[in-house]
């Protein structure tokens, strides 16, 4: 049992309280669990080789709650937990196989890397919204940079996608209004600009409980030389362009017809 706790000890770190919007709740604790290139990484992964020499850390957030919450709620968290967990094993499998099947001869000149963490953006009884950032070294010229955005309607257990919050024939305004609010857009070249209102690059975006935040990845919308980009966006400026019966609308717009 000693030896049980220890490993949980190790395992969760930087525990955060945050309160929510939760029925029976007085906050949920939002922990963070790490695993570095070690034997409980393997266990974690199922992977049977994972290459020491390899520098590896991947974190991901576990929801606890605290209170008195009613079922629906702890059904709610489980299924969060549970699709929060998959998912970084899904990515860190795939990070780290990429490691290990890199060229040998790189791997003898440089040290590897693969780095996974998150920021949770929000969550309430209706929504949970997060992103991932991964950081991948295979010994070019510079890192390789992933994000992966998650945003699920609790209700119908469900992970939205752009168009489940925006109408499909409002893209192309969307689109022109982000780049008006981007106040620093003089770095992006007019081909890039043509390519971003051609509909080519992908709209990603997470939520907070004031904003919409669109993001873009290297190449996504500007040179590699302008880096990560997030466009902070108040719902209101697009709430024409959502869809009205979405839960993220219904978040952001609750009082409006009453």
């Amino acid at each position: 049992m000693r030896k049980i706790l220890l490993i949980l000890t190790v395992l969760i770190v930087n525990a955060v309280a945050f309160s929510y919007e939760l029925k029976g709740v007085n906050r949920v604790e939002e922990r963070k669990i790490c695993f570095e290139n070690d034997e409980k990484l393997k266990k974690f992964t199922g992977l049977k080789y994972i290459n020491k020499k390899h520098n590896i850390k991947i974190c991901y957030p576990y929801l606890v709650l605290k209170g008195k919450p009613d079922l629906e709620v702890i059904r709610k968290i489980r299924y969060l937990n549970s699709y929060i967990e998959d998912y970084t094993k899904k990515l860190a499998i795939g990070g780290i196989k990429e490691l290990n099947e890199s060229v040998k001869d790189l791997s003898e000149i440089f040290k590897l890397e693969y780095f996974l963490d998150y920021k949770v953006g929000l969550i309430n009884s209706d929504i949970f919204s997060m992103y991932f950032d991964e950081t991948i070294f295979l010994g070019g010229a510079h890192h390789i940079y992933n994000f992966e955005y998650i945003t699920i309607d609790l209700n119908k257990r469900k992970r939205l996608s752009f168009y489940d919050v925006f109408k499909k024939e409002k893209e192309s305004l969307l689109r022109k209004i982000l780049l008006k609010l981007d106040k620093d857009n003089e770095v992006i070249w007019k081909n890039d600009r043509k390519y971003f209102l051609k509909d080519r690059a992908p709209l990603n975006f997470y939520l907070t409980e004031n904003y919409i935040i669109f993001t873009f990845q290297p190449y996504e919308y500007a040179p590699f030389v302008a880096g990560y980009r997030e466009i902070k966006v108040e719902p209101q400026i697009l709430m024409e362009l959502m869809n009205k019966n979405s839960v993220v609308y219904k978040y952001y717009f609750k009082n409006m017809d009453r």
